[in-house]
């Protein structure tokens, strides 16, 4: 596995970058829906290959200054999942930043939806609707609402379709690629002003999104993160989830390899400006900026090299009250680098 620590110039890192990236995107699965990276290739003006989800309105309401929509879109050609739509009022011409919100996870059973309803967290999708966003809270995989359509007498089993390839967390990310292009394609918005936010679960997503789709921007990972080598840690996803998320990885980790972590996602980001809340829980200091945290350093380290430190920044706030403590530190976030 490649030693950040050994990465001497941004050139020699944009040659590891792609191993890396290619490396990651094998655990993900072989069917996984990706875009080439524009940061290091060029750009194909043959766009046809790329997979457009069918989108739909289920529901429309006007909301003060705002209209928030229920829509379904298509992940692959034959599922579906539901997603939550804020946006201003606006000429239909205008077009305006996005942020994809990705929320924390919550059993089954519960009806708390992102953006909507239930815990405070998930009503900053709203927040930042007013705020001049277009926001999207899809509600993935795990929260159990993704639907593949009955299969026809003679049609292939479900366990045939593209994604049977795909890891729990590759279909996790595929549900939020699809949901960036709906962005581009049914929404009238500037493509190329893209932002991710995720909470607690959700900003383990909003990094992976970030490390892997050149198209984002800006992302704020709100929530204590951990080192998937620290396999006792209830932060880290990779083995406390209910769901196995990458399997080889995680036994790779399990028979002591030296294979991915959470640092290495980190310093794929780049150069995408991250910021990360509260990486080791609610805190009362307000103190942003570098951090002794060991797999922010490395991811640091290779910021630094791309001459633009300033993109990753970490910030300890206590925030008890979500809303009015952290809106502002995330809003400024967005509008200095959307």
């Amino acid at each position: 596995m490649i030693d950040l620590k050994k990465i001497k110039s941004a050139e020699v890192w944009r040659e590891q970058r792609e191993e890396l990236k290619e490396q990651f995107l094998r655990y993900l699965g072989e069917e996984i829906l990706v875009l080439s990276d524009p940061l290091y290739d060029e750009i194909e003006e043959d766009r046809s290959s790329i997979f457009v989800p069918h989108t739909k309105i289920i529901d429309e309401i006007a909301e003060d200054d705002l209209r928030r929509y229920k829509i379904e879109y298509s992940v692959h050609e034959d599922e579906r999942i539901t997603a939550w739509v804020f946006t201003p009022e606006r000429n239909k011409k205008e077009s305006m930043p996005a942020i994809l919100c990705c929320h924390d996870y919550v059993p089954q059973g519960k009806d708390e939806f992102a953006g909507i309803d239930g815990d405070p967290q998930y009503a900053i999708a709203r927040e930042l609707a007013y705020s001049g966003y277009v926001t999207m809270v899809p509600d993935c995989l795990y929260f159990g609402e993704r639907t593949v359509p009955k299969r026809a007498k003679g049609g292939a089993k479900s366990q045939d379709s593209k994604s049977s390839k795909v890891v729990y967390q590759g279909k996790l990310i595929m549900d939020y690629l699809a949901g960036l292009r709906v962005f581009g394609t049914w929404f009238t918005t500037d493509i190329t002003s893209i932002g991710v936010l995720g909470k607690g679960f959700g900003a383990l997503q909003a990094i992976l999104l970030t490390a892997i789709e050149p198209s984002i921007q800006a992302c704020v990972a709100i929530g204590p993160l951990s080192s998937w080598k620290d396999k006792r840690n209830k932060n880290n996803w990779l083995f406390q989830s209910e769901n196995d998320l990458i399997p080889e990885l995680r036994k790779e980790i399990e028979a002591g390899k030296e294979t991915f972590d959470i640092e290495h996602i980190l310093a794929l980001c780049a150069t995408s400006a991250v910021m990360i809340i509260n990486p080791l829980g609610e805190t009362d200091n307000t103190t942003k900026g570098k951090t002794s945290i060991p797999y922010i350093k490395s991811a640091e380290r290779i910021y630094d090299l791309l001459g633009m430190p300033e993109a990753l920044q970490v910030v300890q706030r206590k925030a008890k009250n979500f809303g009015s403590t952290l809106l502002p530190v995330i809003e400024d976030w967005f509008a200095e680098w959307l």
